[in-house]
């Protein structure tokens, strides 16, 4: 209950002002030409030097680790951008049917855009305000498996995970130093789809 004092801020040392003496300008007259004398000034000016110390040294350790990984989640978004202009729409029937029907037996309003690409060999869902199924587009899944893994693909965005996965992300990129924070993030990733199964 007793306050702490942290000393985080080095104290400031005051910058001295330049001083005048007490004389002030002389003028001297040789010949007809005034001659005017600046000025005694004394200046102790020293310059004000930022004093490093471990915690300075932590905090922008941590800025730099931390604007680096946001350059990697930038090109990830890129690199995911890229993935869905590339995929191609699905044009079978029965998958469009497939998925339509999943849809609604999980009580959604709208059928998110079915799409297939080369880049991936298992299901997956992307985007956030349009979300996109993505399918491989070489098929080695039975039809109940596909029914299966499409309908866990629809739970993710029933779930809003697309969303929801955000705040996990940004904790992660933060609390990097943090030595449970791997930790959490694969137990979360874990209970996220073994709830998806179970929905």
């Amino acid at each position: 209950s007793t306050p702490v004092q942290l000393h985080w801020l080095a104290p400031t040392t005051p910058i001295p002002v330049a001083t005048l003496d007490h004389a002030t300008a002389a003028v001297h007259v040789a010949g007809d030409t005034p001659m005017i004398a600046a000025p005694n000034v004394d200046i102790a000016l020293s310059p004000q030097t930022m004093t490093w110390s471990w915690s300075r040294a932590i905090v922008f350790a941590w800025l730099f680790i931390v604007l680096l990984q946001g350059l990697l989640a930038i090109r990830q978004w890129l690199e995911n951008r890229a993935l869905l202009r590339h995929a191609q729409p699905v044009a079978d029937a029965a998958l469009q049917a497939l998925c339509t029907q999943q849809a609604r037996a999980l009580g959604m309003r709208t059928v998110p855009v079915l799409r297939t690409s080369q880049a991936i060999v298992s299901p997956q869902v992307s985007g956030l305000l349009r979300p996109v199924v993505l399918l491989p587009e070489e098929q080695t899944l039975s039809g109940d498996e596909l029914a299966m893994a499409m309908a866990h693909e629809l739970a993710h965005i029933r779930r809003g995970d697309l969303w929801l996965g955000w705040i996990p992300a940004i904790a992660q990129r933060l609390f990097f130093f943090h030595p449970l924070v791997n930790w959490a993030m694969r137990e979360y990733a874990l209970n996220r789809e073994a709830a998806c199964d179970a929905q």
